[in-house]
């Protein structure tokens, strides 16, 4: 048995999460348009985690929330996994009023988002 806390989870596993090329083809039906909707998905999302930001930065509770489950919803559209996790943990957070929480879970957010920038686009031209 092992003692680490850091992942149990298999590479493809934590490739999945990051982006289930393969849930988002079964969802379209045509691997032409997979590459258009992962780029698409990168502006869409680059502005709304901007916009996320500048709620948090204002400590909008209302603003973060729409701002997270907007966020969630396209990750989960998408087939980023580990993105719509974290959106739906900040969404709940936020709905609850605990906004000391949310730094945190941004940064998550935006790690998780950098994975998916770096390794989406390639996966979707496969």
């Amino acid at each position: 048995s092992t003692t680490s806390t850091t992942s149990t989870t298999t590479p493809a596993e934590d490739q999945k999460a990051v982006f289930d090329r393969d849930g988002l083809l079964e969802r379209l039906g045509d691997a032409e348009y997979l590459h258009m909707f992962v780029l698409k998905f990168i502006e869409t999302t680059t502005e709304l985690m901007a916009a996320l930001n500048g709620e948090i930065g204002a400590e909008n509770q209302s603003g973060i929330h729409l701002q997270s489950h907007s966020i969630k919803g396209a990750s989960a559209s998408i087939g980023a996994e580990a993105m719509r996790s974290i959106a739906a943990q900040m969404e709940l957070t936020a709905k609850e009023g605990e906004l000391s929480g949310i730094p945190a879970l941004y940064a998550e957010l935006t790690e998780a988002f950098g994975a998916f920038k770096e390794f989406a686009p390639g996966r979707a031209q496969q």
